[in-house]
């Protein structure tokens, strides 16, 4: 299984929440990219 786990955390808690469900999808032998909204930039 392959997820993208795409996320905004403004104080920081969104994002421990994001690296633990990425935890636990590599865990069950997936593949999870994350990516913070900060981090995207648009292409309009």
């Amino acid at each position: 299984m392959r997820v993208c786990v795409v996320y905004y955390s403004q104080t920081g808690n969104t994002k421990k929440m994001a690296e633990a469900i990425s935890k636990g999808i590599k865990e069950a032998n997936g593949q999870c990219d994350l990516f913070s909204l900060r981090e995207v930039t648009p292409r309009w």
